[in-house]
C-alpha cells in the first residue's frame, strides 16, 4: 500500500471515529392516542373524577416539568379506552410500582434522571453556555442509565421495556467510554460548572475580585490535568482525536495559565485594559477545548430518543401512588378483570366512592355492590333526600372511568365489560347563556347521546348513562311522561342506565313490568325515633319507602306544631291577635 493511500486510509478512520455518531436508541411505553371511549362534556365534571385526577398529578410530580406532566395526565384521564391490550399493560406497571416499593422508588428516580436530561437547560438558560449544556446532557444520558440500570427486576412490559432500554446502553462500546470519562473526569472535577462559571467571567471581564482569579486558576488547573490524563491514561487512550496533541493542546493551556496568573495575583491595576486585550483570545480557547471534548463524547454515544416514555412513566407512578395510599388507610385495592363489551357484565363488591374517601376516614365510607348484566342494566334508584343516591350513581360513574383509564378500583372485587361511553345527566341549573330553562337544558342534554347532530359521541348498546332527577324542570304529570320515554328508548337500545328519581310512578313501572330488563335500587333508611337515619346502604329490587311525613313530624312541621308557634308569637306580644286569623279559622 503506498504512502498516499496510506494517507488517505488514515484520514477517513479519523474522519469517522471523530465524527458524530448517526444512531439512536428509542424509547416508547406506550403510543399516545385518542381514547375511544366517548363521553359528553358534563360526564368527567359530574362524576367528579378530577378528585383522584388531581392525586395522580401529585403523585406524578418530578423536577422541573410540572406543567408537561399535566398535560400527559390530562390526556390520559380525558382519554379513557376500551383497548384491553393498553388497559392491561398499564395495570400490571401500576400494580408493581403499587406493591414493591422498592421499584417505586427506582421508578421515581429513573423518571427524575429522564426529566433532567430532556429538560435541564441550566447551562444554556442560566449561563448562556451551549458547549457546556451540550457536554451536560451527555452527562445527564449516563446519569439515566445508571439510574434505569440500577439493581432491580421488573415484570411488567412496560417497566421491562424501560429497563430492556438501558440495558441496550450498558451493553454499547462506546457508551462505556463516555460513561468512564463522566463518572473519572467531569463529575469528579465538576467540570461543567467549573468551566461554565469560567466562561462567564472572561466573557463579561468579570475577574476584579479575588474569588474570580481564584476560580479561573482553578478551573484552568482542572483543564490542564484532565487534557493530561486523557493523552496519558491507557483507559483514556483514543478518546481524542490525534489533533489534541499534534497542536500541543496541554502546554498552550499550561501557557495561557501562566500568563495570566502572572497579571491577576500581582494586583497593580489596569486589569480592564488587559481583559478587553485577552479574554477574548482565552475564551476562544476554551470554546476549542470543550468541543474537542463534545467531538469525543458525541462520536461514541448514541443518541436517546424518550419521547413520551417519561411522561407515561409519571402517570404510572402518580396512580400508583394514589392506590397505595388506599391500602394504606385500608381500603381494598382490586385489579378490575375486563370481559368481552358483547357481554354486558358488571360485578363489582364492596366499592368506594373516591370522593368520600378524600373527605371522610375509610372505615366511615359505606361501601355498595355494582351488578348488572343483559338482563338486568337499566337502574331505578330511589330515596330520600341526602339518603347517597347520586353518591351511589357517581360511584358506578367513577368505577367504570377509572377502569377505562387502567387503574385499580377501591373494591373487594370487580370484574366488568369494557363499555364504549359514559354519558350523564345531572339537574343543576338553567343554561343562562343559552336562554334556556332548566327542563329544556335538560332534554337538549339527552339529546346530545342520543341523538347529536354536531359530531358528538352518540351512546351505543354499549354505553352507560346516568341521570340524576331527569324533567324537574317542568310540571310533574309531564316529568313522569318525559322520564317513562327516556327510560323506554334506554331499555329498547340496551344501554346500561342509572336513574335516579324521586317519582314514584317511575318505581312502580318497573316493578310492574312496564319497564322490562329494569331493576328498582332503593336507598335504606331506617326510622329512628320520631326521625329517619340514612345507612348510605343501596337495596336491590327495592324501592322507596315514604319517609317525608317523619322529616316533617321530626323538625315541627304539622299543624300542631305550628299553631303551638303562632300562639307563642302572640303570647309575646310579636304581634296582636286580631292582625291574624286565628280567631276565624281555629274555630273550623
Amino acid at each position: 500500500m503506498d504512502l498516499v493511500t496510506k494517507t488517505k486510509e488514515y484520514f477517513n478512520q479519523y474522519l469517522k471515529r471523530f465524527k458524530e455518531r448517526d444512531e439512536s436508541f428509542g424509547l416508547m411505553i406506550e403510543v399516545r392516542t385518542e381514547g375511544n371511549v366517548g363521553y359528553n362534556a358534563p360526564a368527567y365534571e359530574d362524576l367528579e373524577i378530577e378528585v383522584v385526577h388531581r392525586k395522580v398529578d401529585d403523585g406524578a410530580h418530578s423536577w422541573g416539568v410540572g406543567n408537561e406532566q399535566q398535560q400527559y395526565n390530562e390526556h390520559i384521564f380525558l382519554n379513557p379506552t376500551n383497548d384491553t391490550a393498553v388497559l392491561v399493560e398499564r395495570q400490571e406497571a401500576i400494580g408493581e410500582l403499587m406493591e414493591d416499593k422498592v421499584l417505586a422508588e427506582w421508578a421515581q428516580e429513573v423518571k427524575l434522571a429522564g426529566d433532567r436530561f430532556q429538560h435541564d437547560k441550566h447551562f444554556s438558560h442560566d449561563m448562556r453556555d451551549e458547549h457546556v449544556q451540550r457536554l451536560e446532557r451527555a452527562n445527564l444520558l449516563v446519569n439515566l442509565i445508571e439510574a434505569i440500570t440500577a439493581p432491580t427486576q421488573a415484570k411488567s412490559a412496560y417497566l421491562t421495556s424501560i429497563q430492556d432500554f438501558g440495558a441496550r446502553f450498558a451493553a454499547d462500546e462506546g457508551f462505556q467510554k463516555v460513561k468512564e470519562f463522566m463518572n473519572a473526569l467531569y463529575r469528579e472535577y465538576d467540570l461543567g460548572n467549573a468551566t461554565a462559571k469560567m466562561r462567564c467571567d472572561l466573557g463579561h471581564g468579570d475577574l476584579e475580585s479575588v474569588e474570580n482569579r481564584r476560580h479561573l486558576y482553578a478551573t484552568a488547573e482542572k483543564m490542564i490535568e484532565i487534557t493530561g490524563r486523557l493523552l496519558d491514561e491507557e483507559r483514556f487512550e483514543g478518546f481524542l482525536n490525534n489533533e489534541a496533541e499534534g497542536v500541543n493542546l496541554k502546554k498552550t493551556l499550561e501557557e495561557r495559565k501562566g500568563f495570566y496568573n502572572k497579571i491577576l495575583f500581582v494586583f497593580e491595576g489596569g486589569l480592564d485594559n488587559f481583559q478587553r486585550t485577552h479574554n477574548s483570545g482565552y475564551h476562544q480557547l476554551t470554546d476549542y477545548w470543550l468541543d474537542l471534548i463534545n467531538e469525543a463524547v458525541y462520536a461514541k454515544l448514541p443518541e436517546a430518543e424518550l419521547h413520551d416514555s417519561m411522561q407515561t412513566l409519571g402517570f404510572l407512578i402518580g396512580a400508583a401512588k394514589v392506590q397505595r395510599e388506599w391500602a394504606e388507610r385500608g381500603v381494598p385495592v382490586t385489579r378490575p378483570t375486563f370481559l368481552p363489551m358483547e357481554e354486558k357484565r358488571t360485578v363489582i363488591e364492596g366499592g368506594y366512592n373516591t370522593t368520600l374517601m378524600k373527605a371522610l376516614e375509610a372505615e366511615d365510607v359505606v361501601t355498595n355492590d355494582i351488578i348488572s348484566d343483559k338482563d338486568r342494566n337499566v337502574f331505578v334508584v330511589t330515596g330520600p333526600n341526602n339518603g347517597g343516591k347520586t353518591t351511589y350513581i357517581r360511584h358506578v360513574g367513577q368505577a367504570y372511568w377509572l377502569s377505562h383509564i387502567g387503574m385499580w378500583l377501591p373494591a373487594e372485587k370487580a370484574e366488568l365489560s369494557t363499555i364504549d361511553g359514559i354519558f350523564t345527566s345531572y339537574t343543576y341549573q338553567d343554561d343562562t347563556e343559552q336562554g334556556t330553562g332548566l327542563y329544556l337544558t335538560e332534554l337538549k342534554r339527552v339529546k346530545e347521546f342520543t341523538n347529536p347532530s354536531n359530531g358528538n359521541h352518540a351512546s351505543t348498546p354499549y354505553s352507560v348513562v346516568f341521570f340524576d332527577e331527569f324533567a324537574n324542570g317542568t310540571d310533574h304529570v309531564e316529568s313522569v311522561e318525559a322520564t317513562k320515554i327516556v327510560l323506554e328508548h334506554l331499555v329498547m337500545k340496551g344501554i346500561t342506565a342509572y336513574f335516579t328519581t324521586h317519582k314514584q310512578e317511575i318505581a312502580d313501572a318497573v316493578e310492574t313490568g312496564e319497564l322490562p330488563h329494569s331493576m328498582n335500587l332503593a336507598v335504606e333508611a331506617r326510622q329512628n325515633g320520631s326521625g329517619i337515619e340514612f345507612t348510605h346502604r343501596v337495596i336491590r329490587d327495592a324501592r322507596e319507602r315514604s319517609y317525608g311525613n317523619l322529616q316533617r313530624e321530626a323538625i315541627g312541621i304539622t299543624r300542631e306544631g305550628l299553631y303551638a308557634s303562632l300562639e307563642k308569637d302572640i303570647r309575646q306580644g310579636k304581634y296582636a291577635k286580631d292582625a291574624t286569623r286565628v280567631g276565624e279559622l281555629r274555630k273550623r
